[in-house]
């Protein structure tokens, strides 16, 4: 995993599993938490932007 900033913009780049075991702590965190900025986190992670190169 790359986790690069920029100072203005935060970029991830990771495998899919990666991304998914982040997805899932985040998923567990919002729920226990009722954290609603986690919660639109959690959902703009599970539905990317893709860019192929």
């Amino acid at each position: 995993m790359k986790v690069t900033n920029d100072g203005e913009n935060i970029k991830i780049e990771a495998s899919f599993i990666e991304a998914s075991e982040i997805l899932n702590v985040l998923n567990k965190y919002w729920i226990v938490n009722n954290d609603e900025k986690i919660q639109k986190l959690a959902y703009q992670l599970s539905n990317p932007k893709v860019i192929l190169k």
